[in-house]
This record gives structure tokens, sequence and C-alpha cells, in this order.
């Protein structure tokens, strides 16, 4: 069997404004780097997201889709508009959820066999 590379310790933008989230999130991507855990900053709105989207680099944004001042739309719109390096970053829609699913419920949800 193949082994993967290892997971680089990335620094993690996550713009959602629901605190629950934030708090699993934050717990998630802690212990999912093989460098130790990745540095993750949250934005509670869109609009801050892309302050410092614009004034911070990141390896990656994940982002909610429906947040206060500005949605995740909006916000990957306006970081995409940014000057590089800083409008150059992976951005993933709702990838609060899609981190919170994968993590979380498809896990659980596949059967075990003994």
């Amino acid at each position: 069997m193949a082994s993967r590379p290892p997971l680089p310790r990335l620094r993690i933008l996550v713009a959602e404004d629901n605190a629950v989230n934030r708090k699993v999130l934050g717990g998630l991507l802690a212990t999912r780097s093989d460098a130790g855990a990745h540095d993750v900053i949250f934005a509670e709105t869109g609009r801050a997201a892309l302050d410092l989207a614009a004034t911070q680099d990141f390896d990656l944004i994940l982002t909610d889709l429906h947040m206060p001042e500005m949605d995740g739309i909006a916000a990957t719109r306006a970081i995409r508009a940014l000057p590089p390096p800083h409008g150059k970053v992976k951005i993933k829609r709702n990838g609060v959820a899609h981190v919170l699913y994968f993590s979380l419920v498809l896990p659980i949800s596949r059967p075990v066999f003994a």
C-alpha cells in the first residue's frame, strides 16, 4: 500500500459566524497536520475575513455561505479581487460545512465490519 505524502502545517482562515462551528473546527483542524497543529484564524463575518485576507498570508480560506455583513460568495469575490498574492489563495466556499461533514458525519455513517 502506497503511503500518502505528509500533510504540511497550514495557515487557515475560517470565516464562520456560528460559535459552536468555530469551536468544533478549531479542534478538528488543530489535529490534522503531520507537522503539528494548523494555524487557524477565525473571522465571524465575511467583511472580517476580507480584511484579514487583505493583510495576512493564508494557505487556505474556508468560508460559510451565510454570514452577517458579507456572505461567503461576496467575500470570495472580494478576496479574489485583491492583488497577488492575497487574491490567489485557495478558497473553499461552504468549506465549513464540508469539513464538518467529512470529519464528523462521514466516519460515523460508514458501516463497520468485524
